[in-house]
């Protein structure tokens, strides 16, 4: 039995974002292994494989606010910089699968653009609360703390959607 596009899309939403509750803050028991491994980016970008860009962009305010509220993390200003990456982190790659299909390119480029964001959302949070803005230190945390996460999302997630909807479209 097949299933309609808004049945779909609620019940992969929903998915997503209890994996995006769920995977963070086993991460964080496990040792606050979350700036490494991002597990929070892993359901987003599933989301940009398999559901709208609207839908993606609900998740991406969702997930990092319900994930705050419901489990502590992330903080204060974090999870508002969290809802600006993974918002422009899911709908920017569900517009490119639109045009490429589900490509590693794509994928890239997304998460650089969701990364550029967070940088400006960053910089702009900063100048509000008086803070320092690093630029060095934000890259470092971002590129270079999350590597083993942006291998992980870049080597694996493209094939494991694929795999997804095909199994979807079998049934």
């Amino acid at each position: 039995m097949r299933m309609n596009k808004l049945g779909r899309n609620i019940t992969f939403s929903a998915l997503l974002l209890a994996m995006g509750l769920i995977l963070p803050w086993l991460f964080h028991v496990l040792g606050n292994w979350g700036a490494v491994f991002l597990p929070m980016h892993i359901g987003m970008v599933l989301a940009g494989y398999l559901l709208p860009p609207g839908w993606c962009l609900a998740l991406g305010i969702i997930t990092p606010l319900a994930s705050s509220v419901l489990t502590g993390m992330p903080i204060f200003p974090l999870n508002y910089l969290m809802v600006i990456e993974l918002s422009v982190l899911g709908v920017s790659l569900a517009l490119l699968r639109q045009r490429m299909g589900s490509s590693r390119l794509g994928l890239i480029f997304a998460m650089l653009l969701s990364r550029a964001a967070r940088i400006g959302g960053t910089w702009i949070m900063a100048q509000l609360l008086g803070f320092t803005f690093d630029l060095m230190g934000i890259v470092g945390l971002i590129f270079v703390m999350g590597l083993p996460g942006i291998l992980i999302q870049i080597l694996w997630l493209p094939s494991m959607s694929q795999r997804i909807g095909m199994i979807l479209q079998a049934k």
